[in-house]
């Protein structure tokens, strides 16, 4: 355990955000089931350590087959359902949550309708008037505007009573979903791979993942010249990234293709979004869906309408998509201001709580906060104290939070033990909403820190940062760092590879760069080793005087920096510490 400084860009649920904490910090060998270090190249250590073994087969994932969709529970259900409608020329209401994964799926699922010759519109909740899931207002929407069919997207597995409602009034339902399921709701068909009866091979899916299952389920048994579902891929890679799914199993080769086909072509509401955000790409990666395009789609949903959102990604006019673009930008603008205004008003609430040092969660409220906000504040309290943490604001009369949670703790099996203060709530492992009366926030709160207490065994959680190997700067070589991009797309559960590198000093005088003086650019070397190395840490600019110290180790991943044409490798530092001598 060591007094480090960690730095890096992480997303949760496309939200940016960076850590940088001085905390006890545990640094850990990722597979720690190995019982010694691989031996032979670094490369050769690497895969073994990653556990890899057909290399020729990971290593392109464009190549796989993914799976048969009609392996999903009622898929063919589904299918049969929607030829019927669009058969009939039926009234069809795609509706769809308001974070990425619920927009990207909408704007999918309703373009592709639309191109079928369907006569469809599309429903985004409003975050502050209904709340999360398939609402009775949308419901009542359909309703009135006589809908025959309702394709819910990363939503209805736990709206039971809404669809309840629509079934009554002769209306279909299928739910393409992936939250945890209880008791399934009433609908024609409900196509979720997390379903208990359910033997699809792979659980990972987004909610956007799902409806593209749809979309290729139906154009297998009914295919139609209109019908392209690989033009969706962008939005399904989108979605992923955002939505932090595992990146394994089909997941790859979904984002993998996604990208592909990004690099190629983007859609003229992404290739507008990325021009009123400054940034210029010539080639895409995971890192650019989660930190560059999905806050910015994210804050159409947080801030105002997540139509905004849906309505960019479809556009096709050029002035319409300029003008849907800047506002969005500008929501994306007014979305950070916010967040980092209640972000402080957050954490002066918790530092004025003396129970707070012994607790161990966070669950602090305010009745004025933004809800669209309080996701990211809890994630940034995560990084302040890394405890289980829900956020609270006051909406319609009920208190509704928003949770995240860390590495060892199912945020949604310890909702799951608070129902009794509970009013409904619903999520993931690493990310929930809910809501709570009034009356019942104390009790809720302390109902909460005794079952994570109890899942911890009542021991404090320590943050860990992971490496794959120890390496020596003689190792750093530009042929295998070419080979092992094609590990890629990396996200969770094939994270992009850390290296230790123990022991380095500073080749010349490290320096301070950029506009802001808050990155460090270092020249690194190794007793006994030749050469050096360049290496670069963003935001590493606070821990100065570790840099300047005559010895220290290094968490770094391996780039390639190209300059004026000439090419190197490069350390990119996510953490560092003195060396203990």
């Amino acid at each position: 355990m060591h007094k480090v400084s960690l730095f890096g860009r992480y997303a949760l649920f496309g939200i940016e955000i960076e850590i940088h904490q001085i905390c006890l910090m545990i640094w850990k060998q990722r597979n720690d089931k190995l019982r010694e270090l691989p031996e032979g190249a670094p490369f050769e250590r690497l895969l073994a350590v990653r556990e890899v073994g057909d290399w020729a087969s990971f290593s392109s994932p464009l190549g796989h087959a993914v799976h048969d969709p009609f392996l999903m529970k009622d898929m063919d259900v589904a299918v049969e359902v929607l030829h019927h409608h669009l058969q009939n020329d039926s009234k069809i209401l795609v509706f769809g949550d308001y974070d990425v994964d619920g927009t990207t799926s909408v704007a999918m699922m309703y373009e592709w309708l639309v191109n079928l010759g369907a006569r469809a519109s599309f429903y985004i909740p409003n975050r502050y008037e209904e709340g999360y899931g398939f609402s009775i207002t949308g419901a009542q929407h359909a309703i009135d505007e006589k809908k025959q069919l309702i394709i819910t997207l990363d939503c209805g597995t736990k709206d039971g009573a809404r669809i309840a409602l629509c079934r009554e009034h002769g209306i279909d339902v299928i739910v393409c979903d992936h939250h945890e399921p209880g008791d399934l709701p009433n609908a024609n068909a409900v196509l979720n791979p997390k379903r208990r009866d359910c033997s699809y091979p792979f659980a990972g899916l987004s909610g956007c993942g799902v409806g593209y299952k749809l979309i290729c389920a139906y154009t297998m048994l009914h295919p139609h010249p209109e019908s392209h579902p690989e033009t969706f891929l962008d939005l399904v890679a989108i979605a992923a990234g955002a939505d932090i799914v595992p990146m394994l199993d089909e997941n790859r080769t979904l984002v993998a293709k996604g990208l592909h086909l990004m690099n190629r072509y983007l859609r003229p509401g992404l290739a507008a979004l990325l021009r009123k955000s400054g940034t210029k790409r010539s080639t895409w990666d995971v890192s650019d869906l989660v930190f560059l395009l999905a806050p910015r789609i994210n804050a159409a949903g947080r801030v105002a309408s997540g139509n905004e959102a849906v309505k960019l990604l479809i556009a096709q006019e050029v002035q319409e998509v300029e003008d849907l673009a800047q506002q969005v930008e500008d929501f994306n603008m007014s979305r950070r201001s916010i967040d980092q205004d209640v972000s402080a008003a957050a954490l002066a609430k918790v530092e004025s709580d003396n129970g707070h040092a012994e607790a161990f969660v966070t669950v602090v409220w305010d009745e004025e906060w933004l809800k669209g906000v309080i996701g990211i504040v809890a994630s940034r309290l995560i990084e302040r104290y890394y405890r289980p943490t829900i956020v609270f604001t006051k909406s319609h009369g009920v208190y509704a939070g928003s949770g995240r949670s860390i590495e060892g703790i199912d945020l949604y099996l310890a909702l799951e033990k608070c129902q009794e203060n509970i009013v409904q709530f619903g999520g993931h492992t690493m990310a929930a909403g809910l809501t709570v009366l009034p009356e019942k926030i104390d009790a809720f709160a302390q109902q909460f820190n005794a079952v994570v207490a109890e899942m911890l065994n009542h021991k404090r959680p320590e943050p860990t940062v992971y490496f794959d190997l120890p390496l020596s700067l003689s190792e750093v070589d530009m042929t295998w760092i070419e080979e092992m991009k094609k590990m890629a797309p990396f996200g969770p559960d094939n994270m992009a590879p850390v290296f230790l590198f123990e022991n380095v000093h500073h080749a010349y005088p490290p320096k301070k760069i950029g506009s802001d003086q808050k990155h460090v650019k270092c020249t690194l070397k190794q007793q006994g080793v030749f050469g050096y190395v360049d290496a670069v840490g963003f935001g590493m600019a606070k821990e100065w005087e570790i840099f300047q110290s005559n010895s220290m180790d290094v968490l770094a991943a391996l780039e390639i920096n190209e300059y004026n044409g000439r090419r190197t490798p490069q350390l990119m530092i996510k953490a560092v510490r003195a060396h203990a001598t």
